[in-house]
């Protein structure tokens, strides 16, 4: 059963490591001067710093319309938006802004179906997982006031709804943020929300999704 659970600060201190620092530090000196990396990533030769236009059209021009809230990967090979632009992929004639997720390496930009359970309306993505498959949706069903959190799952084009109240229904979620494997979620929430019983301290609170139920530590 997938529970979501208020995480409360513990108040435990940090426990400092300073003899594995040490240990550390004492090694890097005994290696030779060649094991030794330079500070900083060292452009590759002929290829400095450089920006590129990301929301290109199809045709490597200008976008028709807004785009913004852009994501990326971990390894930075792949970056996710939103945009309002027509342009950016052939045959986009929905009328509404969309999702795109970009492949840096290879070039290639996919629309991503703005659909979520029940009425149509994605508005942004909140995060993309550690082999790009998977998006943190900010979903926001245009027929109703329900505002929730999903994941979506571009290989199977499917949502998992990862905001539940106490009773399994959509709940308004913000600032959610996702693990690398698309398993644990976290979000801040109200209490009128109901994510969890009990939860009546009328201020606004941090909550975890996991997927396979509660594994509580703390």
């Amino acid at each position: 059963m997938v529970r979501t659970r208020r995480r409360s600060p513990s108040g435990e201190g940090v426990r400092a490591a300073g003899g594995g620092v040490l240990a550390v530090l004492l090694l890097a000196a005994a290696l030779p001067a060649a094991f030794v990396a330079p500070a900083g990533d060292a452009p590759s030769p002929g290829r400095g710093p450089a920006t590129e236009l990301l929301s290109a059209a199809v045709d490597g021009g200008p976008a028709d319309g807004a785009s913004g809230s852009p994501v990326i990967r971990a390894d930075g090979r792949v970056a996710a938006f939103a945009s309002a632009a027509i342009n950016l992929v052939r045959g986009d004639d929905n009328g509404r802004s969309d999702l795109f997720v970009r492949d840096l390496r290879g070039g290639v930009l996919r629309r991503v179906d703005a659909k979520a359970p029940g009425p149509e309306g994605v508005v942004t993505v909140d995060g993309v997982s550690a082999h790009g498959t998977k998006l943190l949706l900010d979903t926001y069903p245009v027929l109703t006031t329900e505002d929730a959190e999903h994941i979506r799952d571009l290989r199977t084009d499917t949502d998992v709804l990862v905001s539940p109240d106490k009773d399994g229904r959509p709940a308004d979620a913000v600032d959610a943020r996702m693990d690398s494997r698309a398993r644990t979620v976290v979000f801040a929430g109200s209490d009128q929300e109901d994510f969890v019983p009990d939860d009546t301290n009328g201020v606004k609170d941090v909550f975890v999704w996991r997927n396979g139920g509660s594994r509580k530590p703390w």
